[in-house]
């Protein structure tokens, strides 16, 4: 036990680390702020030129929205950062943080199949799938009242 809280439970050492952990929480704060409007104004563009239903255009959006999806975003960091500069673009770490979690949009191709109803899926379960089961009967339904 002696040894959990030695390493567990040392307070000299969240001492030292206690302000980088402010540090790191005040620059993930700060970079929420900045990436947020960016990835809500990428998903309404995209949702928007998604909605016109331009087969050829719906594909290319869809591939980018599953490429993005489909990567973490440590991954797309890294490409963003370290990648970028092979193609003569260069972009300092706040700035590429910004520009991968404002590409990312997680939930973007949900907002956008379901604000152009192009869903190829039922909107709503089958009503008889959304009835609680009768403890008393076993089955599906409400149990009949007792006349």
């Amino acid at each position: 036990m002696e040894l959990f809280l030695d390493n567990f439970a040392n307070w000299d050492s969240l001492k030292d680390a206690y302000p980088l952990l402010l540090q790191g929480l005040w620059m993930t704060i700060l970079l929420s702020i900045a990436a947020l409007p960016v990835g809500i104004a990428l998903g309404l563009l995209v949702g928007v030129v998604y909605s016109f239903h331009i087969r050829w255009l719906n594909r290319i959006l869809i591939v980018y929205i599953d490429l993005c999806r489909s990567f973490p975003i440590i991954v797309l960091l890294v490409l963003i950062f370290y990648g970028l500069p092979f193609l003569g673009i260069t972009l300092n770490a706040f700035v590429a943080v910004i520009v991968a979690l404002g590409a990312v949009a997680r939930g973007l191709k949900e907002s956008v199949m379901s604000s152009s109803q192009a869903m190829s899926w039922p909107e709503a379960p089958h009503p008889a799938a959304s009835r609680p089961l009768s403890p008393a009967s076993g089955r599906r339904g409400s149990a009949a009242a007792p006349g």
